[in-house]
């Protein structure tokens, strides 16, 4: 496609792909792919209907079978391999692309669909029942270079889909950890920081000439900044900034420090860092469990 509004979905999808832990995910992408440059030699087309929503759920399911719930690797593998299988069977069986892309349509509708036997419906039966698990799979991403980008697509999702946003510009965007890696200005204790501070919790995924302002500024002196520079927030973080106003928070920064951090314990003693992780977390099954459909066809 080359409507933008389209293809940076599945552009994105394909990116975040890379960061599944498994990489099974490959067999069925590069299948589909490789029928779309076969019968593309008598100018049809595959991809162009629908192909992002196929990569979305094909990422998104990936992303929580691996990622989130550390699901087995084996039946994953064999459910892949045999939708391949199958889509190239349907190819040679019928060559004519008439006749084989409705037939393929199916299969992959049929491997999406959420009921009967498939193997993505039982897994996300096994999704929907382990809440405290999603909550714990979500509360172990942590911010990195290499899944940096991971990191943009939720934060992304979270903007747009939770708080009504306006797609965000990678290029323009940065993360600033709040609590900073340097955490002298803090009064905490860098090794008792660094347990903390690449929690997704900590992060705020803002405009880079606005991170470049916070540097390791402590707490209000960042919050000021924040409101300062409404044009250069987007709806998640000025959410984080109207929990801040709000007379009984769901989690306050300013109540960050050592003694705290030294004694957190996520479920039993929950840093205001790991507050915000398991609002986070309430936000993104909302998303991808409540209301993802792995509608492709």
């Amino acid at each position: 496609s080359t409507n933008p509004g389209v293809s940076y979905k599945y552009i994105d999808a394909l990116k975040s792909l890379l960061r599944v832990k498994n990489k099974s995910w490959v067999l069925p992408i590069f299948t589909i792919l490789n029928y779309e440059l076969s019968i593309n030699e008598s100018n049809e087309s595959f991809i162009n209907d629908n192909f992002h929503k196929l990569v979305e759920s094909h990422f998104m399911f990936c992303f929580l079978h691996f990622n989130i719930y550390s699901l087995p690797a084996n039946e994953f593998f064999a459910s892949m391999y045999n939708l391949s299988q199958n889509i190239n069977k349907c190819h040679i069986e019928f060559p004519n692309p008439s006749n084989s892309k409705p037939k393929i349509k199916k299969l992959i509708k049929d491997h999406f669909k959420l009921s009967g036997e498939g193997y993505v419906y039982k897994s996300v039966l096994k999704f929907r029942s382990f809440k405290d698990e999603f909550v714990e799979g979500v509360a172990k991403l942590k911010y990195s270079t290499k899944d940096n980008f991971l990191l943009k697509i939720i934060f992304n999702d979270i903007n747009m889909k939770v708080f009504g946003g306006q797609k965000l510009d990678y290029n323009r965007t940065t993360f600033e950890h709040y609590l900073p890696q340097n955490s002298s200005a803090w009064k905490i204790n860098r090794d008792i920081a660094a347990n903390h501070c690449h929690k997704i919790g900590n992060l705020l995924f803002i405009d880079k000439d606005l991170n470049s302002h916070l540097q390791n500024f402590k707490h209000k002196i960042k919050l000021k900044a924040l409101k300062d520079n409404p044009n250069l927030t987007d709806a998640f973080t000025k959410e984080f900034i109207n929990v801040h106003d709000l007379g009984n928070p769901e989690f306050d920064f300013n109540k960050i420090d050592e003694n705290h951090l030294k004694n957190s314990d996520f479920y039993n003693n929950p840093s205001e860092i790991d507050k915000r992780t398991k609002s986070i977390a309430n936000c993104l099954w909302n998303i991808y469990i409540n209301d993802f459909k792995y509608k492709v066809y």
